[in-house]
């Protein structure tokens, strides 16, 4: 759900704030990005330690965090929402390969996330 690096990047139209979306946790993804919005100062804490000093057997502790505060679902929604308005941009286009491709690759985009279940 996140990779350990050295830079932040956001990923919504949501203004992330600097403490929300911040350097010291490395790149997050969307489903970090949610639980550090919706949770208390205390499950940011939590969250903040886990992600910093990594280890596999905090997988658990996130995903019950994910689970806690519905992030897979509304990553979901997210990604649906931006696969919608790229369809409608695709929409516009004249018929072309490139169209087609990006259309199947919107497609499947779409098919893996709800793969994904949860």
């Amino acid at each position: 759900f996140f990779f350990k690096q050295k830079t932040a990047y956001e990923i919504s139209t949501r203004d992330w704030s600097s403490d929300v979306c911040s350097s010291d946790l490395g790149k997050l993804t969307l489903p970090i990005l949610v639980v550090l919005e919706r949770a208390n100062a205390e499950e940011r804490a939590r969250l903040r330690e886990l992600v910093q000093a990594w280890r596999p057997h905090h997988m658990d502790k996130v995903l019950a965090l994910l689970q806690q505060h519905d992030a897979l679902k509304e990553s979901r929604r997210v990604i649906f929402q931006y696969l919608a308005a790229a369809n409608q941009s695709l929409a516009v286009l004249p018929e072309s390969h490139g169209r087609a491709a990006l259309t199947m690759l919107s497609e499947f985009l779409g098919r893996q996330t709800i793969a994904l279940g949860g």
